[in-house]
């Protein structure tokens, strides 16, 4: 399990799975592409056209990043293999400070106790869609294994739970390093306890996470 495709939207985790099936090819058929991830060439061809202006976005400039060609999918030339990787790294973080369920978790991992007219003041969402990034948050929440939760009372919604566990899955959250996580299916759910994890593996997790402390400041 990848703890970062929990924050992810369906769309933002195509686009990053099309990314990397190009870097690490140089050049891929759409066909190919279409056929590996059960999207039609239409689909394919959007979520690269996305790719390319989110490119643009993060580092503001005006060429491609992909280009199509003769059915086939290039690097542009423009770039190092290098930097390919830490755009793909960068891709990543952005799309994790973008999301809805995410900056919603951070933010009662902050002030813990919540009124839900201020939560839907705060981000500009229906009170119906701010509950639904809640029990999203929720479930995210039991998926990584930290015994805490989000609980409704009366007018508000609080975290409770034992503090050292809030600290921890706001640790997991906040911390940032110097390189993004290849962290790929380390499974967190399983552990009996969050406090007593070794420091490593804690530290594999949070660079899940690089930078993402900079979300809402």
């Amino acid at each position: 399990m990848d703890l970062w495709k929990l924050f992810l939207t369906e769309r933002q985790e195509q686009k990053l799975n099309l990314l990397e099936d190009i870097i690490s090819k140089t050049e891929t058929s759409i066909d190919e592409l279409a056929c590996k991830h059960s999207l039609t060439n239409r689909k394919v061809k959007s979520l690269i056209m996305q790719i390319n202006e989110d490119y643009i976005v993060e580092l503001n400039i005006t060429d491609s990043l992909i280009k199509f060609e003769n059915r086939l999918f290039r690097l542009s030339d423009i770039e190092t293999p290098e930097t390919f990787t830490s755009l793909y790294s960068s891709l990543k973080i952005q799309y994790i400070r973008q999301s809805s369920v995410f900056q919603v978790l951070n933010y009662f991992l902050k002030h813990r106790k919540v009124g839900m007219v201020k939560l839907s003041m705060q981000f500009n969402y229906s009170q119906s869609y701010c509950y639904k990034l809640v029990n999203k948050a929720t479930d995210i929440i039991r998926t990584i294994g930290v015994d805490c939760q989000i609980r409704k009372k009366m007018n508000y919604l609080v975290v409770e739970g034992k503090e050292s566990q809030i600290r921890v899955l706001s640790y997991i959250l906040n911390t940032h390093s110097s390189t993004f996580a290849e962290d790929n299916y380390y499974r967190y759910h399983n552990e009996k306890n969050v406090t007593r994890i070794k420091q490593e593996k804690l530290s594999r997790i949070t660079r899940v996470f690089m930078d993402a402390h900079k979300i809402g400041s």
